[in-house]
């Protein structure tokens, strides 16, 4: 799976050129893109924080993409990651969106199956859901997350689970999960719904629990919700 992967990437020739960016960066910058070039040296993370740089500061998309382009190619997967934002957010455009959809799943994909970049698999697991209608391949992906104990991938499990009219104990732990992990939105969503605030039948099995109500505040809290303090 992981060569047929890195082929597709080769074939659809989805490694950029080489950036060529502006002077005008910061001269510790410049050297970044310097390491970054330099084929004698894995300097992924030079990449990834150079393409940043172009990103953020300077709008210069081409160049962004360019060096997490060659972050990917050498096996960064939060390069690959960068790649998929891109076209994602639309800050590189694509030929048509057969394109657009072809790149972006070959980017989130290297990111997560090539090099295990966790935050790749939660992109990937959500533009499934999101872009291309997928729930079930989204579910495994956020399921696997929630197995490596990756909080969004947990509390993504718990909703997906809610919003389709799932077992409602089984969304709990999920959240619940999350909320342990130190992912705040899964503290409040469990802490609202053991505070009761719902008036939907399918909501009964979950009992007002002030208790439990106050730990999910608590946790929520440290996590920094100002609003669960």
């Amino acid at each position: 799976m992981k060569n047929l992967l890195f082929a597709l990437l080769a074939t659809l020739n989805l490694f950029a050129s080489e950036p060529d960016l502006s002077p005008l960066l910061a001269a510790d910058t410049l050297e970044k893109v310097k390491k970054c070039k330099n084929p004698d040296l894995n300097a992924t993370k030079e990449c990834v924080q150079a393409g940043m740089v172009a990103a953020n500061l300077k709008q210069d998309y081409g160049a962004a993409e360019g060096l997490f382009s060659l972050a990917c190619a050498k096996g960064d997967g939060e390069g690959c990651f960068y790649l998929g934002e891109l076209y994602k957010n639309n800050l590189v455009k694509a030929a048509d969106k057969s394109e657009r959809e072809t790149k972006i799943s070959a980017y989130y994909k290297a990111s997560c199956v090539l090099y295990e970049y966790l935050p790749g698999c939660l992109a990937l697991a959500n533009f499934m859901q999101e872009e291309l209608g997928d729930e079930a391949q989204s579910f495994a992906i956020n399921n696997t997350l929630c197995n490596k104990k990756y909080a969004p991938g947990c509390y993504n499990v718990g909703w997906m689970i809610e919003r389709t009219g799932g077992d409602i104990g089984e969304m709990m732990e999920y959240y619940e999960r999350s909320c342990k992990l130190g992912y705040v939105g899964g503290c409040e969503r469990a802490a609202w719904l053991y505070e009761g605030n719902f008036n939907e039948n399918r909501y009964e099995q979950v009992k007002k629990d002030s208790k439990k109500a106050k730990q999910m505040r608590k946790k929520a809290c440290e996590l920094g919700d100002k609003q669960s303090c």
